[in-house]
């Protein structure tokens, strides 16, 4: 059953291929919401990286009920359905807890090694309800980097 409306939010600095994340992300997930829309916010100086900020940024124009927060070099390999998993734990999460290097040949993705645990904190892609990203009035413009 399709529920809601999603906005994924994706900060780049250019050099990553935009159009295959979208595309994955779409497909991954359009089952699950009524719409699924993108908002890339990209840094253009080579400062180093305002990941946060950026996000701050986005965050601005999403009027959905769901955001997910997504890096532009990550691909969904899995189907799950992000609203249930939000409920299930009870509030926003980190989509993944283990990471893997792949690399992807003629539209095929390959792993070429075992899945390494995640640190915890937020990072690759994480899923929330908006308001709960503006209640806690998004990340700190200070961290940089």
């Amino acid at each position: 059953m399709k529920e809601n409306n999603v906005t994924f939010i994706i900060v780049d600095r250019g050099g990553k291929e935009i159009n295959r994340v979208i595309d994955n992300f779409k497909q991954t997930f359009e089952s699950y919401f009524s719409g699924v829309y993108f908002i890339i916010v990209e840094q253009d100086d080579d400062l180093p990286f305002k990941r946060g900020q950026l996000y701050n940024i986005g965050v601005r124009y999403v009027d959905t009920e769901w955001i997910g927060l997504i890096d532009n070099d990550i691909i969904n390999i899995e189907q799950f359905n992000p609203i249930e998993k939000y409920e299930e734990l009870g509030g926003p999460f980190i989509a993944f807890d283990k990471i893997v290097q792949c690399k992807v040949q003629n539209e095929k993705i390959e792993q070429i090694e075992e899945p390494k645990l995640r640190p915890y904190g937020f990072g690759a892609f994480n899923f929330m309800k908006t308001e709960d990203f503006k209640n806690v009035n998004g990340f700190s413009n200070l961290c940089i980097g």
